[in-house]
């Protein structure tokens, strides 16, 4: 096991909860099972988590840039520019790895909900699998083992891979 978890527990709000090491911004944050994943597993998203590719990255700031501008302008606002594309991640703050039951043969995925600086209402939900961002938007507590096929307005993710 690596050293990405710590302060694991059974008591409180879900079946098994701590922390985990999130290196793209650099910090700990919640982790928290939703039914009956084991460490093990959990782990192996915190694996996954650490080790995203940077073509994933890059997708995931520009899906954000894109939602960022769609969202503020429909409140009659503008974004203000960012000198790089990355520099969305400053306006993030990434809160708890919800981790579901394994599928796909044990296959880890990342299901991330993240406050954004732009709409502190509902924040932010990411979930990527493999080389691919599925779902990026509005946290809406999408299922992480849905078909994200179709491309659905209110998905900023690039399906394209």
């Amino acid at each position: 096991m690596t050293a990405f978890t710590r302060n694991v527990t059974t008591d409180g709000s879900w079946p098994l909860q701590g922390e985990v090491y999130f290196r793209l911004f650099d910090r700990y944050i919640g982790f928290a099972v939703e039914d009956a994943a084991t460490l093990e597993y959990v782990e192996r998203c915190a694996t996954y988590l650490n080790g995203l590719s940077e073509r994933v990255i890059d997708d995931f700031c520009k899906a954000c840039l894109t939602y960022r501008s769609d969202y503020l302008e429909m409140l009659g606002s503008t974004a203000e520019p960012l000198l790089a594309e990355r520099d969305v991640l400053m306006l993030l703050t990434p809160l708890t790895l919800l981790v579901p039951n394994p599928a796909n043969g044990g296959e880890p995925l990342l299901h991330l909900e993240l406050n954004c600086a732009w709409d502190a209402d509902h924040g932010l939900e990411w979930i990527a699998r493999g080389e691919k961002n599925l779902y990026i938007g509005g946290f809406n507590a999408q299922p992480a083992w849905a078909d994200y096929s179709r491309r659905q307005s209110w998905n900023y993710a690039s399906l394209a891979a």
